[in-house]
């Protein structure tokens, strides 16, 4: 079965590029095999980031171990820690998108067979799935695996991908969609497969600690999430809107989980 990293490693017109790779110390063997990214966020300025290059390391022995052949390369990070309270506070919330789309471009543009993420920040989410959209299905995959483990429950999932699809059928079916040429269904799937929406629906906005802890306060929890990211993306100058929303609802959880509390341990009537 062909490679997408074939592209890049085999034929006549590709033995520029073998050189290149030849170059680095890589071997003909090696290049047989699957090109297996290794995205690696050490750095010397985030303390939880401090050991990541011995994380990766390891990942790379396996990668060999199973056949792969693993190519690192570095996501930059910010510490939210050390950037409180002065300019530094300004560029912490976009670092998300700028290290989504970085890791997108190296992928991308050496096309990669698979992919290994090693942050550990939550803030260095490197997992945005619109880093690389042929691998969204493991996104989709890997939610629905949660839920049927009981690791989270649905309620918040199922609330954002419903809001938004039902907010951007509305805006298809009311013309607010440039081209009229883009079917609802479409336009509808665009939306839900494109962006964060699936990683932060799954992975992001259950977090435990900073989403609600009832069901009701979970399924209003998704739809502000939904409602805010639509918003962000359809009226807003911004692409992607999704770490925002979920930010902005996290505010909001201490209300939520005041609609229809529940004791601990305490069974509904």
């Amino acid at each position: 079965m062909a490679k997408k990293s074939d592209n890049a490693t085999k034929g006549a017109a590709r033995a520029p590029h073998r050189s290149l790779f030849y170059a680095m110390g890589y071997t003909e063997e090696e290049l047989d095999r699957p090109l297996v990214g290794v995205c690696c966020a050490k750095n010397e300025i985030i303390p939880g980031h401090i050991e990541l290059d011995r994380i990766a390391a390891a990942v790379k022995t396996g990668i060999s171990m199973a056949g792969g052949t693993p190519i690192e390369f570095p996501a930059i990070g910010v510490c939210d820690g050390i950037a409180m309270g002065h300019e530094g506070m300004k560029y912490s919330l976009v670092t998300r998108e700028l290290i989504a789309d970085s890791i997108e471009c190296v992928a991308k543009a050496h096309q990669f067979d698979a992919l290994v993420l090693i942050p550990n920040c939550d803030k260095i989410d490197l997992q945005i799935p619109h880093i690389i959209a042929d691998f969204i299905d493991a996104f989709h995959i890997g939610g629905i695996f949660l839920i049927a483990m009981r690791v989270i429950t649905w309620h918040i999932p199922v609330a954002i991908i419903a809001t938004v699809a039902l907010i951007a059928a509305c805006v298809s079916w009311f013309g607010g969609v440039p081209n009229e040429a883009i079917s609802t269904g479409s336009f509808v799937a665009y939306e839900l497969l494109t962006g964060g929406l699936m990683l932060g629906a799954f992975f992001m906005a259950t977090d435990y600690v900073t989403s609600p802890m009832t069901a009701w306060g979970k399924i209003i929890f998704g739809v502000g999430i939904g409602v805010i990211m639509m918003v962000i993306r359809l009226l807003g100058n911004y692409p992607e809107g999704m770490s925002f929303a979920i930010l902005i609802m996290n505010a909001c959880v201490p209300l939520l989980n005041k609609f229809r509390p529940q004791r601990f341990g305490e069974k509904r009537k």
